[in-house]
This record gives structure tokens, sequence and C-alpha cells, in this order.
């Protein structure tokens, strides 16, 4: 029995001591502190914010017209005898050029009736005249040697007054007609009241037009006038203290660049669009320093405007600019800052907004999936402001 209770005790004092000493081993090992994981600094491209320069750009559209637009229109009846070549729809012709000929054969046959009776009147108020004189003398040889010559006084019709005045009428009336008669001769040739661009022909040779019928329509190409709508923000970034300048330029790509000035605005606004629509006027259109495209009427257009000075704003690209109009700024201490600015312009490419920065500060440019103010940033690529990426 002895030796059963040993078989079954030895071992389990053996198991004990051994889990005794396992735990004393346990109690006496030091266990690993935690240590926390490095802050990784977020790699970031940067602007150097820089004041703006020069003027405020505004981006608009507008359509070519002409200044001056004049209907051609007949003063007498004639048939066209002959038109000048350059009558026809795109034809440019020059001040003074005689587009225009109708057959003058009966004109100038009624100037020579005028004329001849203006002879005819000069002749009668001359005899008229003579007898005036005439009876005048007779009058006074009558009454010298009568006593009661101061008494008698000669009528109206003895001194032939109503016939003289009766003679001059006639003969202004004849003087009236050769001047009308001369006019409707001067009237039979049509000329062009300026350098134009015909834009309408409505009569051919042979054709016969009454007074007033309409024969052309030619447009001046001395100057042409944008019209341009804008926003009113847009609107009230143009200083009308000065002359405002602006270019011209055509949507397609390598066209050429035309220069005019503001030159008023029609003072009132669209109430559907809510624009604002002003005028601006260019020099020569049809002629852009030897090259051949000209800035032809009706000619939709990009326009460019030279605003209000941008002096004391800072110009950031527009991706600079994030959601709620913040900016990402990288402060002296290599860590985030999140700043709420005020946008005051904005054009394509860039933004203007009045805040200042310390001396170092820089703008992220590149992309952050979770931006948080404080976060440690390292700065990669810097670019300047003068660049337009």
């Amino acid at each position: 029995m002895t030796r059963t209770v040993l078989k079954i005790f030895v071992p389990l004092l053996i198991l004990a001591v051994g889990l005794l000493i396992a735990r004393q081993i346990i109690a006496r090992k030091t266990l690993p502190q935690p240590t926390p994981p490095a802050e990784v600094a977020v790699l970031v491209d940067v602007i150097v914010p820089e004041p703006a320069q020069g003027a405020s750009r505004i981006a608009a559209s507008g359509t070519v017209t002409p200044l001056r637009q004049t209907v051609l229109a007949a003063q007498v009846a004639a048939r066209v005898e002959r038109i000048h070549p350059a009558l026809l729809v795109g034809g440019v012709v020059t001040a003074g050029t005689e587009l225009i000929v109708f057959d003058s054969a009966d004109m100038v046959f009624r100037l020579k009736q005028a004329e001849a009776a203006l002879s005819a009147a000069i002749y009668e108020l001359e005899v008229i005249e003579a007898k005036r004189d005439l009876a005048r003398t007779e009058w006074e040889q009558f009454t010298s040697h009568r006593a009661d010559a101061a008494a008698l006084q000669p009528t109206s019709l003895v001194l032939y007054e109503p016939q003289v005045r009766n003679a001059k009428a006639a003969l202004a009336s004849a003087q009236a007609s050769v001047e009308n008669a001369a006019l409707n001769v001067a009237r039979s040739t049509v000329v062009a009241p300026y350098d134009a661009l015909v834009t309408e022909k409505l009569i051919d040779e042979g054709q016969f037009v009454t007074v007033g019928a309409k024969l052309a329509t030619v447009a001046a190409i001395d100057v042409a006038e944008v019209e341009i709508p804008l926003a009113q923000r847009d609107f009230e970034q143009i200083d009308w203290k000065q002359p405002p300048m602006f270019t011209v330029t055509r949507p397609s790509q390598n066209a050429p660049q035309w220069h005019g000035v503001l030159h008023r605005s029609r003072g009132t606004v669209d109430a559907a669009r809510r624009t604002v629509m002003v005028i601006g006027r260019v020099s020569n259109p049809y002629s852009n320093k030897g090259q051949n495209t000209p800035l032809e009427f009706g000619t939709f257009v990009n326009v460019v405007i030279a605003g209000k000075s941008l002096q004391g704003l800072t110009r950031l690209p527009h991706r600079a600019l994030r959601e709620q109009n913040t900016l990402w700024v990288v402060e002296n201490t290599q860590t985030l800052a999140i700043r709420p600015v005020s946008v005051v312009w904005s054009e394509p490419d860039s933004v203007y907004i009045r805040e200042t920065f310390a001396e170092g500060e820089t703008v992220v440019t590149s992309p952050l999936s979770a931006p948080l103010a404080g976060m440690r940033v390292r700065v990669g690529t810097v670019h300047g402001t003068t660049l337009h990426e």
C-alpha cells in the first residue's frame, strides 16, 4: 500500500514543484513596454504667396457690330445707268466713290429750262425797274411847276411798286427752280459717305427706281463696336475714371489680337440675364497690321478687359483654394494650418485675396486625403505665383 501511495503522490508533487518554479520565473521576467509609432511628415507641394501686380482681368465675350451703318436710298426717280464694280455684298469702297449713277438726261433738261426761266425773270425785273424809274421821273416833271405839288402823292401803281415786287418774286422762284434742278442733277449720282463695307445690294443696272427706294446698305470700317454683356460683379470691377482698355481675339487658336477702349455702357440692367451691356470700340477692324484676317461684323469674340488695380492683394492659383474658401498653409513650424480667406477677385487661372502671410509661410497646392490642422508636413516642390500652372 505504501508503494501505491508513492506512485500517486510523487508525480503530483513533481508537477506542483514545476508549476511553482515556472510561476516564479514568469513573475521575475520584465515584459517589453509598447512604444508609440513615430509621426510621419506628409510630403506636399507648395507655392510662395506673392503680392498681386497690375490690374484685374475681366474675361468676357461679345459681338462685333458696326459703329455706323447707312441705308442708301434714291432721291430722284430715274433709271440706274451705271454701278461701281465694288458695289457688291462684301465689297469695300472708299469715301466719295461714285457707287450708283442714274440716267440724268431728263434732269439736265429741266435744269436748262429752269436756267432759261431765270434769264427771263431777270429780264422782266430789269424792264419793270426801268419803267418804275421812268414813271418816277415823269411824275417829278409833272408836279415841278404846280403850286399844289406838295399835296399831290403818286399811287404805288403809278410808280410800278407792285409790279416790281411781283417781278422780284418771279425772279426768286426762278432761282429756286434752278437750284432744285441742279440739286436733282447732283442727286443723280450716289457716293459712298465714308470708307465702308457693302452689306446689302438691292438694285442693278437698267432698273428704274422711285424716290425713297432702298438701294444698298453700307457699314463704316474705320471703327467697330463690340457689345459685351457683363455680370454686375464684373461691371463693378471696371475703373471708369480712365479709359478702360481691352483686347479682342477670336475663339480659334493662334488668332490675331485687336486692342480697343471701352466707350460706354447702356446704363440699364438686362432684367432676364441680370447683365450690364458695355460698348467698346476697336479702330480699323478690317486692317490688322498687314494680317489678312479682318475682324468681321457679327463675329463672336473673346474679350479681356483691364479692371481695377490689384495692389494690396495676394494672388494664388485656383488649385490652392480649398472647399469653403480655405487655404492649407504651411507654417514656419512645418505644421499645417487651415485658414479661411476672403476672395476679392477671381480669374480663369487665379484668385486674389486680402489676407497676408508671415515670412516663410507657404500655401499647399497638392492634394491631401485627410488634412488636419497641426499635422506635420514636409515641403517637396516649391512654385512661384508668377507661373500659370
